[in-house]
């Protein structure tokens, strides 16, 4: 339904997925804007869909994100670390779950790719190396 209403309404949809490092998933929880859909995607994944959320956004986000995880002092001990992958509808793929899926996947994998705990954003997939900070 989200799909459909963003193509009605010609409004971005940015899908983003995520891979921790250092996750252990009996101390995870997930916050966000109530308007936003976390989901856990695998082991150490998961999968965020940025209402109202421009790709630019889901970015920023994307960079708290790893910045809070960077400072946050967890229970276990260990440092957690977070690759981000985003593709956003409608400008990286057709209205498609599993078109948004696979180009987040690849823009995730991409950032894995590059050293990890990084921000890649589909469009830069194959052009350039990932970030891992705000304009680099």
């Amino acid at each position: 339904m989200l799909l459909l209403d963003a193509q009605v309404q010609e409004r971005e949809l940015p899908w983003m997925l995520v891979m921790l490092g250092g996750y252990r998933p009996a101390h995870g929880r997930a916050q966000s804007r109530g308007i936003n859909v976390i989901c856990r995607y695998g082991g150490d994944e998961f999968a965020v869909l940025l209402v109202e959320t421009s790709k630019s956004g889901a970015r920023l986000y994307a960079y708290r994100i790893r910045y809070v995880l960077s400072t946050w002092t967890f229970t276990h001990g260990c440092r957690v670390t977070a690759s981000f992958g985003i593709a956003s509808l409608p400008e990286d793929v057709a209205p498609a779950a599993d078109e948004m899926t696979r180009a987040a996947d690849e823009a995730l994998y991409a950032a894995k790719r590059s050293g990890k705990n990084r921000v890649s954003v589909h469009e830069d997939v194959g052009r350039t190396a990932p970030s891992g900070r705000p304009g680099a």
